[in-house]
């Protein structure tokens, strides 16, 4: 597989497909108790609560193959149960294409 160490720490692959010459591979964040939000663990009774808008990012060559890479990351959204107010944890990805 083609992720760096830093995005599966984070997320799983949920799907890889292979549409009209373009890879397209779904992440979908980890659920486990290490990626709820800080905000809210003391609480300790969390819920999942959906998926935030996916973030897409588009990779046009990719060495191995060349072929078009979109990779679809789903963030989780936590609440608090009992709340309608919902949260996520805050993940910042650094990376040097060149």
């Amino acid at each position: 597989m083609f992720f760096s160490d830093e995005i599966l720490l984070h997320f799983e692959v949920a799907d890889l497909i292979e549409d009209h010459g373009i890879i397209i591979t779904e992440l979908v964040e980890k659920g486990d108790a290490a990626h709820i939000p800080k905000e809210i663990v003391p609480e300790r009774k969390t819920a999942r609560d959906g998926y935030m808008n996916s973030i897409d990012i588009y990779i046009y060559i990719f060495p191995a193959q060349v072929k078009e890479v979109l990779l679809k990351l789903n963030r989780r959204r936590w609440k608090i149960k009992g709340t309608t107010t919902g949260y996520h944890k805050h993940i910042c990805f650094w990376y040097n294409f060149v």
